[in-house]
Parts: C-alpha cells; structure tokens; sequence
C-alpha cells in the first residue's frame, strides 16, 4: 500500500511538472513523459502485486470457512460423545476468538497463516480424542480382534508408542520381531478362505481332544467339534470366527506376559489380551 502512494504521488508530481513546463525544450517534455510512464509502470506492477495477494487470502479465506465447518461438526459429534461419557464440558465452550489485529495485507496474510495453524492444530486434537475414545470402547475392541484390518493398524500403533518408552534398545528390538511375528500371523489367517479355515480349527481341535488329559476340557473341545460338524453354515462361520478371534486374543497374550505389559495398558490402547478360552493354544 505505501508503494502505491507513492507511486501516485510521483504520477501527480509528474503531472505537475507538464504542466509548468508547457514552454520548455522538447526534451524536458520528453523527460516529463518518461517519467509519468515510468509511474505508470510502477502503479500497474502494484496493482497487479496487490490482486495476487487479494486473490490468495481469497483462496485461503475460503479454506479457512471449510476448515470451521468441518470442526463445527466434529465438534458437534463430541458433544454427543462428551454426553453419553458423562462429560462436563463442551470443547467449543473452551475456543476464545480474539479480533484480528493487521494494518497491510502481509500482516493479515500472517494472521491467516496463523489461524490455519491454530485449525489443524485443533483438527488433530479432536481426531486423537475421538481416535482414544474408540480405542477404549470394549465393544469396538471385540469387534477390532476379528477384524484382520483393524487389529493390524491397532497392533501397530500400539508397538510404535510401547516400544518408544522401552529403554533398552536389545529389548525393543525383539519385542518390535515378536509384533511382527504375530503380525504374519494375522496376515495368514486373513488369507485362509472359510473352508481352509474349517479344516484347519477341525483338525486342530480333533488333536486337543485326543492329547488332553484334563477330562474338563477334554468335554469341551468335544462339544466345540461336534458344533464344527454340524454342517449349519452360519452356525460354522461364526464359531470359525470365535477361534480366529481366540488366536489373537493368545498371541497378545503371550506378547503382553513376555515384555510385563498390562491388560489395562492393551485395554487402553484398544487391544484385547484375556476373553479366549481356558486352555487355548
């Protein structure tokens, strides 16, 4: 802005100077004119400096409005979270908006920068919340054991912030291996289709009722390999799923004996270490 003033005072200079000079040589009249073309050029570089900029906090004005639009939203569904967990406050309660302080359109870009900022900031915020909300929700976590997608990404992250607080490099190493291990093991049950899987669990439990010398338990691999036979499909399905599930209930477990990891720490970060039956391996 203080370019253009410039510039139009130079151009008002250099008018004023044509016209006192109406009776001078033609080359101050020349020098005159070049003068005024030079302030033209240079208001019409600032115009054109200033469009851009106007045209770009335009752009990020627009994408500020779709950044408050979609906070309102999340913040909306965590009020309906905050109050079916018994929350005492609302997050939107907590945002003060200050009015913007910018005398040239720089410091109002910086402003916007800023405040863009200051929304993903917020974004992410509202994403890790909701993100350890569901981690924490038991049903989802059930659900999340049998979920060969869903286990593997949760698996992961909890490896990744486990393994940060481990001191000793030696041993982050192996339990980082172990994770990978049980990871594979995900992966190839996720690859069996329903019929290998039958075969699989039908010929594995077959081999617990002859080997198992705990007559309790004996009585019960029997009865999970008559449900196994009885041929009604859904039936099946969803006792191959139990299992499934089973396994990966065990190989956490034996992760989370092996390294002292708790089975509120697993709870915590949506993870399942207890809940398969008595004597499964």
């Amino acid at each position: 802005m203080r370019l253009m003033k410039k510039a139009i005072l130079l151009l008002t200079v250099a008018m004023a100077v044509v016209l006192a000079g109406c009776g001078s040589g033609n080359k101050e009249i020349e020098r005159v004119r070049a003068e005024q073309k030079r302030g033209l050029n240079q208001i019409r570089e600032q115009v054109q400096v200033l469009s851009t900029q106007v045209r770009r906090l335009h752009e990020d004005v627009r994408e500020l409005e779709n950044d408050v639009f979609d906070i309102r939203a999340r913040l909306g569904s965590g009020r309906g979270v905050a109050r079916a967990t018994g929350g005492a406050t609302d997050p939107g309660d907590e945002i003060g908006v200050e009015p913007v302080a910018a005398d040239s359109l720089e410091a109002l870009a910086a402003e916007v920068t800023k405040v863009r900022a200051d929304m993903a900031r917020l974004r992410q915020e509202i994403i890790d919340e909701r993100e350890t909300a569901e981690l924490r929700d038991p049903r989802k976590t059930w659900e999340a054991m049998n979920d060969p997608e869903k286990l593997t990404w949760r698996v992961d992250r909890f490896a990744r912030i486990h393994g940060k607080e481990m001191k000793d490099e030696v041993t982050r190493q192996e339990f980082l291996a172990d994770v990978a291990v049980f990871k594979e093991q995900i992966d190839e049950r996720a690859g069996l289709t329903q019929e290998q899987l039958l075969e699989h669990y039908r010929t594995r439990i077959t081999e617990r009722v002859n080997t198992e010398t705990n007559d309790r338990l004996r009585k019960w691999y029997e009865q999970q390999l008559r449900t196994l036979n009885t041929g009604q499909a859904k039936v099946v399905e969803n006792q191959v799923k139990t299992f499934v599930r089973y396994d990966n209930v065990q190989g956490l477990k034996e992760i989370a004996t092996k390294y002292n990891i708790s089975n509120e720490e697993l709870r915590d970060n949506g993870l399942q270490s207890y809940g398969g039956a008595y004597g499964w391996r």
